[in-house]
């Protein structure tokens, strides 16, 4: 599988994370519905103080400038490994040259919630498959309006 790139109509993408919210418990709150909603029925979580969740899921990480404004050009779609309350990892086929990136996360067919994520660490695995991950830092919620941006987006995706 390749890493696709797509392209965006020119700051329609962006608009749509002006109002994230930094708030911890809000953005842990985001994050618990999105695994709700994922969470296997019967899952248990072992000896981890965070519980997480596989996660196998195509998800658009769109990296972040350091103004905050996203680069929805150099869009690639990774695939979910693991998702918590506070992060989330993925894997991916070549190394991420950005630290912030914008994720956006299905709660059902019409809601996601977009979180800013910290790429806090990656571990290379084998050529062309590196595992990364990080913690949420910001996040926001809406309909999906995404779909018309991202094709992969949407239904398809639960």
């Amino acid at each position: 599988m390749s890493i696709s790139r797509i392209s965006s109509e020119s700051g329609q993408f962006s608009q749509m994370f002006q109002n994230l919210t930094s708030s911890d418990s809000v953005i842990e709150e985001m994050a618990r519905r999105v695994v709700q909603q994922s969470q296997p029925v019967g899952q248990t979580f072992g000896h981890r103080s965070q519980q997480r969740i596989p996660f196998p899921k195509l998800v658009a990480l769109s990296p972040l400038q350091d103004d905050g404004q996203t680069l929805a050009t150099e869009t690639i779609h990774v695939v979910g490994r693991n998702l918590a309350t506070l992060g989330f990892d993925f894997y991916h086929q070549e190394p991420i040259p950005f630290r912030f990136a914008m994720v956006s996360l299905p709660i059902n067919a019409q809601h996601f919630v977009h979180f800013q994520l910290k790429i806090t660490w990656c571990r290379f695995l084998k050529p062309r498959w590196y595992d990364s991950g990080g913690r949420f830092v910001r996040a926001s919620e809406t309909p999906n309006s995404l779909s018309s941006i991202f094709p992969l987006h949407g239904e398809g995706l639960n």
